[in-house]
């Protein structure tokens, strides 16, 4: 689903950009180590 959002926006999910599957734990971790730069969660 971000693939296709991603590439509706005129963004190559391929070329543009680096996907990372990162536990949820660990999301605000990675924010502040500047380690990602954004995420994008599901709801269970």
């Amino acid at each position: 689903m971000l693939r296709h959002w991603l590439a509706s926006g005129g963004i190559d999910p391929d070329l543009d950009v680096s996907l990372t599957v990162i536990p949820p734990p660990q999301m605000v971790a990675s924010l502040k180590a500047e380690n990602i730069d954004g995420y994008c969660a599901g709801e269970p």
